[in-house]
Parts: C-alpha cells; sequence; structure tokens
C-alpha cells in the first residue's frame, strides 16, 4: 500500500526486475481511515493470504493539524494501522503462521506523563510535536502487547512484535530531525548524526521480526515484544502497563 502511486510502482519495477516476485501496488493513504478501510477490502478481495503485515509508514514530529483539529500522529502512525489490522484480522485474511510487525521507537520513552493523553489527544492545548511522537511509538508498543494475548486467547498462531530501527537516514527523516522538533530535534540531530544508520541497516531489525525464527522464540518462549538491533529489548514500566494497553486497544477498537 502506498500514498505516492507513482514513486510505488517505479520501486515495484524495481523489486521485480531484481526477484522476478510479481509485486502489486495498491492506494492507502494512512491519514484517511477511508483510505485504509478501502485499501483493506481490495486487499482481501485478491484472496493471497497475508503472510507479513509491515506497519512501517509514519510522520516524525510535526506540527498540530489545525486544518482537522487533530494530532495527525496518533492517527496516522498508530490509528491507522490498528484500523488496517484488525480489518484484515476480522476478515480473516492472514495466513498461519503469520506475523505483524509494528515499526515505533525508542522515542515511546517521552511519551506525555500518563502514558497517552486519552481525553485530550486531538487537544492542541498542551501539545508537543516530541511528546506527540513518542506518544505514538508508545501506542504501538502498548498494542502490540495486548494484541498478542487475544491472539493466543482466540487460538490464532500469528505473531505480533515492534522494532525498533534506529535513526534512519532519510531525507524526510533529516528534515524532521533538524526543524519540525524545534530546538531539540536539531540538538538530537547533531549529538546523533554520527550514529545514522543507512537504510539498509535502519531495515534489518524489521526484516528479522518479519522473518527469522528467533524473533519468534524469542516471542513465544521468552515473552519479548520490543526488538532493536536485531536483539530482544526490555521495556519501561509504562510501556508494560495491561490496564493502559486494554484502554488504549478499546479506546482504538471504538474507531476501527
Amino acid at each position: 500500500g502506498a500514498r505516492d502511486d507513482d514513486r510505488a510502482r517505479a520501486i515495484a519495477c524495481e523489486i521485480m526486475t531484481v526477484t522476478r516476485a510479481i509485486v502489486r501496488v495498491l492506494p492507502l493513504d494512512l491519514r484517511s481511515l477511508d483510505s485504509v478501510r478501502a485499501f483493506a477490502s481490495a486487499l482481501n478481495d485478491l484472496n493471497l493470504g497475508v503472510d507479513v503485515l509491515i506497519n512501517n509508514a509514519g510522520l516524525m514530529p510535526c506540527e498540530f493539524d489545525d486544518a482537522n483539529m487533530r494530532d495527525l500522529m496518533f492517527h496516522v502512525n498508530f490509528q491507522a494501522h490498528f484500523t488496517l489490522t484488525q480489518l484484515l484480522l476480522q476478515s480473516r485474511a492472514f495466513a498461519d503462521d503469520a506475523r505483524i510487525v509494528n515499526v515505533t521507537s525508542q522515542v515511546y520513552m517521552f511519551s506525555y506523563p500518563g502514558g497517552i493523553r486519552f481525553g485530550a489527544i486531538d487537544d492542541k492545548h498542551g501539545y508537543d510535536a516530541v511528546k506527540s511522537y513518542g506518544q505514538s511509538k508508545l501506542a504501538l508498543i502498548l498494542w502490540t502487547n495486548v494484541q498478542n494475548k487475544i491472539l493466543q486467547q482466540d487460538g490464532r498462531n500469528i505473531a505480533c512484535m515492534a522494532v525498533h530501527p534506529g535513526s534512519v537516514r532519510t531525507s524526510g527523516a533529516d528534515a524532521a530531525r533538524k526543524s519540525a522538533s524545534g530546538w531539540r530535534g536539531a540538538l538530537l540531530h547533531c549529538i546523533g548524526a554520527p550514529f545514522v544508520k543507512s537504510l539498509q541497516a535502519g531495515t534489518a531489525t524489521t526484516v528479522f521480526a518479519a522473518c527469522h525464527p528467533l524473533a519468534l522464540r524469542y516471542l513465544r518462549d521468552e515473552g519479548f515484544t520490543f526488538f532493536a538491533n536485531c536483539n530482544p529489548r526490555r521495556l519501561t514500566k509504562t510501556a508494560k502497563d495491561d490496564a493502559l494497553a486494554q484502554r488504549l486497544y478499546d479506546y482504538a477498537m471504538n474507531r476501527v
């Protein structure tokens, strides 16, 4: 799924040339839940069976969406991915032994006090770009944790994992680190520049969670749901809060 059809089709052609695989591009704009629902319906119509779903697309820290009066990062980075996944789960689109990989960030630790701003998610008062970005990434982790439990209770052999790819060198990410996050983003960009990963290194942990048997072993045998640098990572107390995770899940399900 892609918002920019021309760019996506160009990349699809490159992949098909190298791998000889068949790649289909379907329109998907995570800013719109109508677009998410249309994508899920179109994907279901293909009757292919989803082996791996990587919820990767998202926004870096940005200003409050005044035009629609909403925290755009929460809706794009979390709610849209959540909605898409639930629609595919409800339609039984996933294959047996499928994996769901939510691309989050270590910045989840810098969310608002209490973790999630229930009752004020789309309130401009008190909005902070970095904290809202952290909130959206914390939401992905909380959801990952509760989703695994629900899948196990339902007897479905589907794994759900969250990954921190690290700071990756892309034009959009560089611009956001230097500008949209204000002085903190500019400072973090300068400090972190020597540690910024290439695209190949940045995708390694996502591929590990999506494909490697060891990732599944860490999840099933040791209960790890969060990975960085292709290794399991322990979570903060807030990120492991089962009550908070369930409240978020219920909140998001009401908006699917």
